[in-house]
């Protein structure tokens, strides 16, 4: 019953993981075009971006304050990545080997919320809540590479990070897409219900002035 109160409260921020996802597979593409000579310019984009969507998703998350249940998680998380980004805005000069360390914290965390949250999916009947499963051991799979090859230098480490940045957004895209799908069936299912239970009362209505 958790579970599915976990997702109800879920669907009607769908759209934040769509956000999240998309900075975030923008940030992976633009590593790929990284050069040396721009270190300091891609720390920067990289911090101000996950500074972005952190403070989105605080603001949801107050928002709906109410919704306790599913704040708590969310909340954490959304702390965390505002503190590497505002490291990395504050000190844009670090090394690439903290810079791959940090990410690799943002994307660990990412997963690990990923694969939660499939499992949130799979008590309220989703089949294919094993891709969001997959996606996340993808993540942490991708953020140990980073965080055990420190020696990693220039276009390798951007190269990394790219990558483990297009999987964390294509996996939040994916949650999001899920969780809007999930509030069209709920949508439909009361509309439904309202239906007939305007149909109930009419019928007890007739039965009672006859």
């Amino acid at each position: 019953m958790k579970n599915i109160k976990l997702i109800q409260d879920a669907v009607d921020t769908w759209y934040i993981p769509l956000i999240f996802g998309l900075i975030f597979v923008f940030l992976g593409v633009y590593c790929t075009f990284f050069s040396e000579d721009t270190f300091l310019t891609l720390s920067k984009i990289i911090g101000y971006a996950v500074l972005v969507s952190s403070l989105i998703e605080l603001y949801v998350i107050l928002a709906h304050k109410k919704k306790k249940v599913t704040s708590q998680g969310s909340l954490m998380f959304a702390f965390i990545d505002l503190a590497i980004a505002l490291i990395l805005i504050s000190r844009p000069q670090i090394s690439f080997i903290v810079l791959s360390i940090l990410i690799a914290m943002v994307v660990f965390v990412r997963s690990i919320y990923t694969i939660f949250r499939s499992f949130d999916l799979k008590a309220v009947g989703v089949n294919d809540w094993w891709l969001a499963l997959l996606m996340g051991l993808i993540g942490i799979a991708l953020s140990y590479i980073l965080i055990n090859n420190p020696k990693l230098a220039g276009k390798t480490v951007a190269f990394w990070i790219g990558i483990a940045f297009v999987a964390t957004g294509v996996l939040s895209v994916f949650i999001s897409f899920k969780l809007r799908k999930l509030r069209a069936v709920s949508d439909k299912i009361g509309s439904e219900l309202r239906i007939k239970w305007d149909a109930i009362n009419e019928e007890i209505n007739e039965k009672l002035n006859n």
